[in-house]
């Protein structure tokens, strides 16, 4: 996923559908995540926030409507790294 995003030339119909495929990827990921019994409890965590920004930062959310924007903040992604996707939401890109 995070090389698809990488992509420059991606192109998609909905910057606010790619974040809901994208949440639901990375809500996975931390299932597999959370059932490592290799990992500790901290770098569970820290793993999953680092896959979160190293994601979320190539979403366009400029190409979003308000509307759009403001239902984000009801996802339950936000519930786990808030503040960096909020910030990310507020610079625009």
């Amino acid at each position: 996923m995070v090389l698809l995003l990488q992509q420059n030339d991606i192109v998609v119909t909905s910057e606010y559908q790619l974040f809901g495929i994208l949440q639901r990827w990375l809500l996975h990921r931390k299932e597999v995540y959370d059932n490592d019994e290799t990992l500790t409890l901290e770098e569970k965590s820290t793993a999953f926030l680092q896959l979160v920004e190293q994601t979320v930062v190539h979403i366009r959310f400029a190409m979003m409507t308000p509307r759009e924007l403001a239902h984000l903040l009801l996802f339950p992604l936000l519930e786990f790294h808030k503040e960096y996707i909020v910030q990310r939401m507020a610079i625009g890109e």
